[in-house]
């Protein structure tokens, strides 16, 4: 479906979500497939700039790691001027507040 939505734009996640994903194989094996996404580029959180915006995305959500994925997501975004996709349940406002959906 994001390969959809996305329509020519580039497709990433960060390798946080990949962890997630592979950490979560043996109870669910079919996550194999959303890892071998070939059109799915996995980048690292290394630049200022993009852990400045994780810092800030991880005091919104706690300190739960299963939220560690998404913030690196949110922040990647928010660092390059990109549209985040996730599938959590958090959701974060445009005025920077969270809502539980």
């Amino acid at each position: 479906m994001l390969d959809r939505l996305a329509g020519p734009e580039e497709r990433v996640t960060t390798s946080a979500v990949i962890e997630e994903l592979r950490a979560g194989l043996g109870d669910h094996p079919e996550l194999q497939d959303a890892i071998d996404l070939p059109w799915l580029r996995i980048e690292p959180l290394a630049d200022l700039d993009e852990l400045v915006h994780f810092a800030k995305f991880a005091l919104r959500f706690g300190s739960g790691t299963h939220d560690v994925g998404e913030a690196t997501v949110l922040a990647y975004a928010e660092a390059h001027q990109a549209i985040a996709f996730t599938d959590d349940q958090l959701a974060v406002k445009s005025d920077g507040s969270t809502e539980s959906r």
